[in-house]
């Protein structure tokens, strides 16, 4: 998985600990048996990625891996940690690492277990991680970068109904579908865009309206509606909307929210939440457009810095009435 950096101001990184130190905060959780690799671009971190170090046993895994982010960071430095009770197995992930590496590739490696780190092989230099109450940690806090137990918990975080609510949560799917049959397509456009300005976090979102969503974009206009909306600036808002949409459907019917999630996630600069809602998404809906874009936004290692260009390219070539849905002039002021 490939997690860009989030858009904040920014944290100045004065020694290896403190670098160790806001790993899980970048990530948005505590890496355990992975292999991470920062890279860092006239001293400012790029991107970070991960991959669990069972996987590196999968032969082109880890080329197929840093050949993307030196494709994408060419001049790009690298520092490359590996979280691991197993110190043996650590080094020999780290030392393939460095061998795939191209010599002019400037390389840092660290082997992480629990709160003990060890740089430059196994008799290198070693200590302890900073901890919680350290500065960078606190920053990182403070600019709302939070670093979960597990991956496992932050996906939770996105986790459907309970199995007690999916008989109910269906009904209420069914009876919105009628009620849909009989609206005009073309209307679930306006009925999407209003749905998406009038939500309030704060309130949370009814069922029927939860549903409602889910059912209109799968309507392939609706879903760019929905996708169009969402810039740099209000992704925290499309992300708590699309985050209660799938938290409030059955299982069947969110494989498009999880596919709009996925990119107000990435817009954000939140690459291990979009890589979630792609897993999810991939075995919902395997087909659809929005998994592809989300695989390629993952796999070509694309900065949400390039949303706005390619937002504009798509807006220009959408049905008009999709781009007035999606970007509606501003309302004018009766004097």
């Amino acid at each position: 998985m490939v997690s860009i950096e989030k858009d904040v101001p920014r944290i100045r990184l004065g020694s290896i600990v403190e670098a160790l130190d806001v790993i899980p905060h970048l990530l948005g959780f505590q890496p355990v048996e992975s292999l991470v690799i920062m890279v860092a671009c006239e001293g400012r971190v790029k991107v970070t990625a991960r991959v669990d170090l069972e996987a590196l046993r999968q032969p082109f895994v880890l080329p197929d891996l840093l050949g993307r982010l030196w494709a994408r960071f060419p001049t790009g430095d690298a520092h490359v940690i590996a979280y691991s009770a197993d110190h043996e197995g650590g080094w020999q992930a780290l030392d393939a690492c460095d061998a795939w590496l191209v010599p002019r590739v400037h390389r840092t490696l660290t082997l992480v277990d629990g709160a003990r780190w060890q740089t430059e092989g196994p008799e290198g230099p070693s200590g302890r991680l900073g901890g919680w109450d350290c500065r960078v940690t606190a920053e990182a806090v403070f600019h709302g970068l939070v670093a979960r137990g597990s991956r496992d918990e932050l996906a939770a975080t996105i986790a459907g109904p309970r199995a007690s609510e999916v008989e109910h949560l269906q009904e209420v799917i069914e009876r919105q579908r009628d009620a849909l049959a009989e609206v005009p397509v073309t209307q679930w456009l306006t009925e999407v865009g209003k749905a998406i300005r009038g939500f309030r976090p704060d309130q949370g979102i009814e069922d029927d309206e939860a549903a409602r969503l889910a059912i209109m974009v799968r309507d392939p206009e609706a879903c760019q509606v929905a996708v169009l909306s969402i810039t740099a600036q209000n992704s925290d808002h499309h992300r708590a909307l699309w985050t209660a949409v799938v938290r409030r459907c059955p299982p069947e019917w969110q494989g498009e929210p999880l596919g709009v999630l996925g990119m107000a996630c990435w817009a954000g600069g939140d690459g291990a939440m979009l890589t979630i809602c792609l897993e999810r998404a991939e075995v919902l809906v395997p087909d659809s457009d929005l998994v592809g874009i989300l695989s390629n936004l993952i796999n070509g290692v694309v900065p949400p810095t390039a949303w706005e260009d390619l937002r504009r390219q798509l807006l220009r070539s959408a049905p008009p009435r999709v781009r007035r849905t999606a970007c509606p002039p501003p309302s004018r002021r009766r004097r």
